[in-house]
């Protein structure tokens, strides 16, 4: 099953699974991504692994792109959700700041949403960050609690569920 190209306002984008030869330049947009949201170097370096899509990412997770004229413009992981069979855990949504507000956020979650109901997850998890809860509110996640964060002690997250 393949997302297909799908408009997203204004840009056209398409849609595909990750590749090995996609890592370095997805982590690397990852990273820009969250620097948005004003967090130091110190900070973006501490979470850098976390943040990172490797090869063993890619084995043990769904990851799915979003590119336009071989441009990488997003990513999207979903894995399996500890001890929970019909549980996924949404482990990133990424979109390049140049696209920010455009839709493409929305996409990638539909995207990730019809592989988790391919695999027969019936809910997803999500660990959040404080600033993109908003987003993840826009598509219809609720929250469910806070998770402690790994880097910063004392810092809480919201963890949201969207039952699909």
């Amino acid at each position: 099953m393949r997302c297909p190209k799908n408009k997203v306002k204004r840009i056209e984008v398409a849609l595909r699974p990750a590749v090995l030869g996609d890592c370095e330049a997805l982590t690397n947009l990852c990273l820009r991504a969250k620097a948005v949201w004003g967090y130091s170097e110190a900070f973006l370096g501490l979470t850098r692994e976390d943040m990172a899509v490797t090869p063993r990412r890619l084995n043990e997770e769904i990851v799915w792109v979003a590119e336009q004229s071989q441009t990488l413009l997003g990513v999207v992981a979903l894995g399996a959700y500890p001890n929970e069979l019909e549980t996924g855990e949404v482990t990133m949504v990424f979109v390049h700041p140049d696209v920010h507000g455009q839709g493409l956020g929305m996409l990638l979650i539909e995207c990730i949403i019809e592989k988790a109901r391919a695999k027969g997850y019936r809910r997803l998890i999500v660990v959040s960050d404080p600033n993109a809860l908003g987003f993840y509110e826009s598509a219809d996640f609720q929250q469910a609690g806070l998770s402690s964060s790994e880097y910063i002690p004392d810092r809480l997250l919201p963890r949201l569920v969207r039952e699909i």
